[in-house]
């Protein structure tokens, strides 16, 4: 893994607090993903992988390999970055990064919603849309079949 990488958590949710189950279910219902949680991978300077993650308590920011073995989710996928990394990228990363830390998470449980809400019908007609265009294929593929 490299810099710019997402690990990709799927946690259950039955196991948090009131208020963090309702997030976590919410994150997956109104996506439609198993996926709640998301971390991204940062390259320290001595070639370590960090994992920096947004929590109730701020942007906080872990050893990557520690990270995931005391992880409580039972799916963890990762979705590279393809793009060249070089040590500007990596540079100007950790930069941001040692900006933002321990930066409070600002979002009000309001604002959670409001986004929430407001994604959702977009996310449905993309997904509506897939299954038009998968009905046609199928059309087409029957089509040429009877020709």
């Amino acid at each position: 893994l490299d810099t710019g990488d997402i690990v990709l958590f799927s946690r259950p949710c039955q196991r948090m607090g009131v208020l963090g189950c309702i997030l976590c279910l919410g994150t997956k219902t109104v996506h439609a993903t198993p996926w709640d949680h998301i971390g991204v991978v940062v390259k320290d300077k001595d070639g370590t992988n960090r994992i920096w993650e947004a929590a109730f308590s701020g942007v906080k920011h872990y050893d990557l390999h520690a990270r995931l073995q005391r992880s409580s989710a039972y799916m963890i996928a990762v979705r590279r970055l393809y793009t060249e990394r070089n040590d500007a990228m990596r540079e100007s990363a950790r930069q941001y990064v040692a900006e933002i830390e321990q930066r409070p998470y600002k979002a009000s449980y309001a604002q959670l919603v409001r986004v929430a809400v407001s994604q959702y019908p977009a996310k449905r007609r993309r997904r509506d849309l897939h299954r038009s265009m998968r009905r046609l294929e199928e059309d087409a593929t029957f089509v040429e079949s009877e020709l």
